[in-house]
């Protein structure tokens, strides 16, 4: 914690003085997203940054342009009335940093959940995606069969401690109820089926849709993130840009870097890209990188719908 003492000015400038500090202290792009004032002698201030960054095509005739990302909320600041000075206590630059990394880790985290949300349908029909969600599958089979399913009809391929914590996934996002020591399937799950009775990848599909955050957190299925997350270096910048990017390998490479600072493999990208094409989260051409029109205008409206215009 960093204490800043200010001789009093008059009162109504307190906004003033606390947004020249912060610059001098953190940098130019910091501004007072709010305040509140506590009582006589304290304020609270919420402090924001704006980042900048260089969005590019990969086409020779289309102009780069740089953008300013605007983030509120980031830190707060305590400005304390002392005699005859103002005492404005600010976070260390340790704790301001990883403030920052979380707040943009929460706009890439909604960003891939808005993707999911609206390309669900394609995402499961991805090969390698359709082998991690394979104990899911499992369920919903025994379930296309008898009508029910129990811990015991599905044990002998995975742990039951493994098979109960889905089956109580599937039941927390109402794909399934408890009768007895069955599970059922639910209305939502039925509604999921009502287009082709016999395709559980329709269920598959609402289940990534209504679950992916969870599914995320709390099994960790890496064969899906990477496939998330290249539709996000793609489709993030494209809604910054306002319009559908074009991109070869080598820069969407870049892209991805840049948004979760990890390299990746190119012909490991390259490859997963292809699958991706394969199912139309991006169009099948091949010279550069295009994102589905559907899918980016869904992806905008649904984005900003959420604040992140």
């Amino acid at each position: 914690m960093t204490i800043q003492r200010i001789p009093i000015g008059t009162p109504d400038k307190i906004e003033d003085i606390v947004q020249t500090q912060i610059k001098r202290y953190v940098g130019t792009g910091t501004y007072i997203s709010k305040y509140s004032k506590v009582n006589d002698g304290k304020y609270i201030f919420e402090i924001g940054n704006t980042f900048m960054d260089f969005i590019e095509d990969s086409r020779d005739d289309v102009q780069g342009m740089i953008f300013s990302r605007a983030v509120d909320n980031i830190f707060s600041v305590d400005v304390i009335n002392e005699k005859d000075q103002f005492e404005i206590l600010m976070p260390d630059f340790e704790f301001i940093n990883e403030s920052m990394r979380k707040k943009y880790s929460i706009q890439m985290f909604q960003s891939e959940t808005t993707l999911v949300e609206i390309a669900h349908s394609r995402f499961v029909n991805i090969p390698t995606v359709k082998t991690t969600l394979s104990p899911i599958y499992r369920i919903f089979e025994c379930i296309d069969k008898e009508g029910k399913v129990s811990i015991t009809d599905i044990t002998h391929r995975k742990g039951p401690k493994k098979v109960k914590s889905y089956l109580n996934f599937l039941v927390q996002i109402d794909f399934l109820t408890t009768e007895g020591e069955n599970y059922i399937p639910s209305v939502k799950y039925k509604k999921y089926l009502k287009s082709d009775p016999r395709n559980i990848d329709n269920v598959i599909s609402g289940v990534l849709e209504s679950g992916y955050e969870y599914l995320q957190e709390y099994f960790h299925l890496t064969l899906l993130k990477p496939f998330v997350r290249i539709s996000n270096a793609y489709y993030y910048p494209s809604q910054k840009f306002g319009d559908r990017l074009q991109m070869n390998d080598i820069l969407l490479k870049d892209y991805f870097k840049r948004i979760y600072c990890q390299n990746r493999n190119l012909d490991q990208l390259r490859f997963q890209v292809k699958q991706m094409k394969d199912v139309n989260i991006f169009e099948p051409q091949q010279d550069f990188i295009v994102g589905d029109e559907q899918i980016y205008k869904d992806y905008t409206q649904s984005f900003c719908n959420v604040g992140y215009c």
